[in-house]
């Protein structure tokens, strides 16, 4: 009857590059994040019609602990009432998460090929 091998497999490169890996992804789905409200702040701002330039001056993108986000209106009284009339930012919002999902798997992949 034969006896039964013992097999031992060295992950330690493969830890190694994980490690890079999962931190070059931390790193860079910030950097996503911004680059992602840069263009939906974008969005808004050519689909909101200007006047005196006040609310599309209020889109910004700002840090956040998750990232990034995307501000609008603030300090502009009339802010909402022409989103009700144009939909800029309900538009912008909804076409987010597919930015976003997209976005993140470009990057991914981008990471995975460096790794």
């Amino acid at each position: 009857m034969p006896s039964a091998g013992h097999v031992e497999v060295d992950t330690a490169a493969f830890d190694q590059s994980m490690r890079r890996f999962l931190a070059n992804v931390d790193r860079s789905s910030t950097d996503t994040a911004q680059e992602t409200c840069s263009t939906i702040a974008d969005n808004i701002r050519n689909h909101t019609p200007v006047l005196t330039g006040r609310l599309v001056g209020s889109v910004d993108v700002v840090r956040d602990k998750d990232g990034a986000a995307v501000t609008y209106g603030g300090g502009v009284p009339y802010a909402g009432k022409i989103e009700r009339r144009t939909h800029a930012v309900a538009n912008a919002v909804n076409s987010a998460a597919p930015t976003f999902t997209k976005a993140m798997q470009s990057m991914t992949d981008k990471e995975a090929r460096r790794a």
